[in-house]
């Protein structure tokens, strides 16, 4: 594996694990505002599964 292949690849995972963290802000707001999962779910465009494994 090449060092930008490397780079590249630390650069996904950090894009993933910072979308994760807004989510995650995003997931914990809306449930104190009173919001549902599937709420949430939607309004992220993700799936059930995904909200709750965030939360």
């Amino acid at each position: 594996m090449t060092i930008e292949m490397k780079m590249d690849q630390r650069y996904e995972q950090g894009k993933n694990e910072g979308e994760q963290n807004r989510d995650r802000e995003l997931i914990a707001k809306w449930l104190q505002k009173g919001k549902t999962i599937a709420e949430i779910a939607e309004d992220l465009d993700r799936s059930e599964e995904y909200v709750k494994n965030l939360m």
